[in-house]
């Protein structure tokens, strides 16, 4: 009988195609080697005793610039190319580069979560031992079913130039609704508006999207800009009132019905809420983070079971 192959992260390190993590967990994908097929996965750190404690504000700041820069990959993915085309220039190098002696997890600890992160998508793998390389099982399960966020971004990607600049411009709005931009939030947008389009500060100068204009919106894509631009406004978990005014506006301007309003609303913050937690979060902590951008606890809980079970 063969002797079962250990996994080790040395093992796995050719899977991955990107990595983010926090003080708390770490965010994978794992794909074969020339291999568009991506595997998602979140493990929490365990931390030693070697580990340093963070106060609150550091670690909701990680949490925050890990949850922008996953909401980042997925817009630009589909924005031209729809969401498998976000692996085409990623690779592995982030736990390297964000570990910092002791700034948070050891890199040890970190690598400890990928290896539990693995375990979860790992039956979508086989390493063979004689060639030294992986592959597909012979009879690999069926594909993770995807959430309703990656359906949508699936089936309706921007890439009509009108569409692409409707929300290229809507943007802009949401960027200066306060009046200004900081420069992390200029980085942001900068990533996130096509690059096909004018820069922030001209889209900014724009006009205003007008009916007209939202009308002739390819129109799948109105949901997906209208649910993108929710995610935006709540990637940071501080909504303000004045993005989701504008927001309740552009339901107008694009003619949602409230129902559909509704529902594209509810799948950016569950989009936000599994940017931000772990499939086995407490429930307590999990409400903390569905306080922070209005959603009621029973949604939170759906949330979570529906991404548990996505995820395993």
């Amino acid at each position: 009988m063969a002797r079962e192959t250990k996994i080790t992260y040395e093992l796995i390190e050719p899977l991955i195609v990107f990595t983010e993590h926090d003080e708390r967990s770490v965010y994978v994908e794992f794909a074969l080697p020339g291999s568009d097929e991506i595997h998602e996965s979140k493990a929490g750190i365990r931390k030693g005793n070697e580990t340093a404690t963070k106060v609150k504000r550091q670690v909701a700041m990680m949490t925050r610039n890990a949850a922008r820069m996953q909401a980042t990959r997925m817009i630009r993915g589909a924005i031209g190319g729809g969401i498998v085309g976000r692996i085409a220039s990623s690779s592995f190098n982030t736990a390297a580069r964000e570990y910092k002696p002791g700034d948070g997890p050891t890199e040890g600890e970190i690598q400890d979560a990928i290896l539990a992160a693995f375990d979860r998508v790992a039956k979508y793998f086989h390493y063979d031992e004689p060639s030294k390389t992986w592959m597909k099982p012979t009879d690999p399960p069926p594909p993770p079913p995807k959430s309703p966020f990656e359906e949508l971004i699936g089936q309706h990607p921007i890439v009509d130039p009108h569409d692409k600049n409707v929300f290229g411009r809507i943007l802009a709005e949401l960027a200066y609704a306060d009046g200004s931009v900081q420069a992390n939030e200029a980085a942001f947008f900068k990533e996130i508006i096509p690059h096909d389009q004018p820069a922030l500060d001209v889209l900014a100068k724009a006009d205003p999207v007008s009916k007209i204009e939202a009308e002739m919106v390819t129109e799948g894509v109105k949901s997906t800009i209208y649910m993108f631009a929710w995610v935006i406004a709540l990637i940071d978990l501080h909504p303000d009132p004045v993005e989701e005014e504008l927001l309740m506006e552009y339901a107008d301007v694009f003619t949602l019905p409230d129902t559909r309003r509704e529902e594209l609303i509810k799948i950016a913050k569950y989009f936000v809420m599994e940017r931000n937690i772990d499939p086995d979060i407490p429930r307590e902590e999990l409400f903390q983070y569905a306080d922070k951008i209005k959603l009621n606890h029973d949604d939170a809980e759906r949330c979570r079971i529906q991404y548990k079970r996505r995820v395993g």
